[in-house]
This record gives C-alpha cells, structure tokens and sequence, in this order.
C-alpha cells in the first residue's frame, strides 16, 4: 500500500502531543545517523559491513574445491 506524501502529513498532523514529540526525536536520532555515520552508513550496501566477518574460519580452506564440492552436492 502507497501513501502519498499529503496523507502522510495529514497523518502526522492528527498525531497526540506526546507521539508527535516521540515521532520528532526519532527523525533527529535519523538525522544524526546520516550526518555522523561512516560514509553515510544507512545508505550504504549492508553486505559490504560483512567483509572479514569471521574470515579466519576460512583460513586453510581450499575455496574452489568447496565451492566444487558444495556444487556437486545439488545434484546428489
């Protein structure tokens, strides 16, 4: 479901005091995430904070012959 942008401030605008309050502190928490995070971290490619994520259970592995093995194994 789409919401166009006037229903969505229509929405805001019918918000009790204390949401919008709640609703106001979440955005500056988002703004400062942006401004603050690494290379704008919200916008950045979520698989690239993975990189050498547990790599050292890697280390000693023969990665063509595994990645062989793994595929091997689909036709099984």
């Amino acid at each position: 479901m789409s919401v166009s942008r006037e229903e969505l401030i229509k929405a805001v605008e019918r918000l009790p005091e204390d949401k919008l309050k709640l609703l106001e502190r979440y955005v500056k928490v988002l703004e400062n995430q942006v401004q603050v995070g690494p290379k704008n971290q919200i916008l950045e490619n979520p698989a690239k904070r993975l990189r050498g994520l547990h790599k050292d259970i890697w280390r000693g592995v023969d990665v063509e012959q595994y990645v062989r093995q793994e595929r091997d194994s689909w036709d099984s």
